[in-house]
């Protein structure tokens, strides 16, 4: 992530110079703990969303109805390609 801020000053007889100041933003200044719980919470994150695609599929196996299995399709094909 990058930010600038940019200010023109007047010099004499009507020229302007620019000042260009920028503050880079790198996850390298973010403090270690911060990043430490940021993935912990990621990580919980995808294994939430693991579980609950396996047992998406495991009821799309086990249905018979064809209504039902269109439906739990189609929210497998949500769940892959979003939607």
């Amino acid at each position: 992530m990058r930010f600038a801020a940019i200010s023109s000053t007047r010099l004499s007889g009507g020229a302007r110079a620019l000042n260009i100041s920028s503050l880079v933003h790198t996850d390298v200044m973010r403090s270690p703990e911060k990043k430490f719980r940021r993935r912990q919470k990621e990580i919980r994150t995808e294994k939430d969303q693991a579980r609950q695609f396996m047992q998406l599929v495991k009821r799309f196996r086990a249905a018979e109805h064809p209504d039902k299995i269109k439906r739990l399709g189609d929210e497998l094909g949500r769940m892959i390609f979003g939607g």
